[in-house]
């Protein structure tokens, strides 16, 4: 009898409503805290990912730099009147700022038809791909060097280069 007087208590029901009300403001809170820290992460290490891409972007640029200054030293002596050179950073660019902004090869922003006439002479047609496929043929015979790889001075660990590294039996 005491309990179910109890639980038709009007005390009891207060305590209940203010313990439903209490449990919804915690819930609620923890979850504007997760919320809060979910987007700061996201936001922190898309922030440090776009950084790191850009750091590897130009560590790349550099050494395809560094390759070209090289090409362009030995076609200046073979009396060559051209140079070669990267394009922009800027250029035909899929992703971030500059992603689908019509640009030259110097980084200048042209317009869409200019660029649409300009590409096929800036990239590799079919047929350049399909000569450059048909350099590329595969030799397996040991102290053997494919047509377009310049042979080493020496081979791996100082081994001779006709050494064999792999057996293929």
């Amino acid at each position: 009898m005491l309990l179910a007087k109890t639980l038709r208590s009007s005390t009891l029901r207060l305590a209940l409503i203010w313990i439903g009300i209490f449990g919804t403001a915690v819930a609620a809170l923890l979850g504007y805290v997760y919320w809060s820290s979910a987007s700061y992460m996201l936001r922190q290490s898309d922030q440090a990912l776009a950084t790191e891409l850009v750091t590897l972007r130009e560590a790349y640029s550099r050494d395809c730099e560094i390759g070209l200054k090289r090409w362009n030293v030995q076609i200046k002596r073979a009396g060559l009147g051209f140079e070669l050179k990267l394009p922009s950073s800027r250029f035909r660019r899929a992703i971030g700022a500059w992603a689908n902004v019509p640009t030259d090869l110097e980084g200048n922003t042209i317009s869409r038809e200019e660029f649409e006439r300009r590409l096929p002479g800036w990239i590799p047609s079919a047929s350049d791909k399909g000569f450059v496929k048909s350099l590329m043929q595969r030799i397996v015979e040991p102290g053997k060097m494919a047509a377009w790889i310049a042979p080493p001075e020496r081979g791996i660990n100082n081994l001779p280069v006709d050494y064999e590294y792999v057996r293929l039996n």
